[in-house]
């Protein structure tokens, strides 16, 4: 028998106890539908995306101290190689905090009406189930689009 929610909730969300009060523990298997999944990914990717980190030399491979990305408030992001730089950041930080997209693929994509403004594109394969599910995912606000 199929599972109705194939998705197993990542440790951190299974530890929150969103009713502290509550003396039973009425979920002790969690456990997420398609959507609760891409809602679950789409939480972390915004808070991935929103911290920051000091600006790595890549001296060594990402470890959890070096959770976020780097300030690019002083980068040129209209200039093509500081995009194409910024898109492999992004990708190493969520293939690495990430790891329920498999082979994530970034892009730096024009935001309507805001000239001095890009969007995120992430693409690639949610994991977690034995149906790969393929995902584009869209920031500023993270909207998903499932292929």
């Amino acid at each position: 028998m199929k599972h109705a929610k194939p998705f197993r909730a990542p440790l951190f969300e299974r530890l929150a106890d969103d009713e502290p009060d509550q003396h039973a523990d009425l979920s002790p298997y969690w456990h997420y539908d398609v959507d609760e999944a891409l809602r679950s990914i789409r939480t972390e990717l915004s808070q991935l995306l929103n911290t920051r980190r000091e600006t790595i030399q890549n001296l060594h491979p990402l470890s959890v101290i070096d959770y976020g990305v780097d300030d690019w408030s002083a980068f040129a992001a209209t200039a093509p190689q500081q995009q194409r730089r910024i898109e492999r950041q992004l990708t190493e930080a969520i293939r690495r905090f990430e790891p329920r997209i498999r082979e994530p693929q970034v892009k730096l994509v024009p935001l309507p009406g805001q000239a001095q403004r890009l969007g995120v594109q992430v693409s690639g394969t949610v994991v977690g189930h034995e149906t790969m599910l393929p995902v584009v995912l869209l920031a500023p606000h993270l909207e998903t689009a499932v292929p």
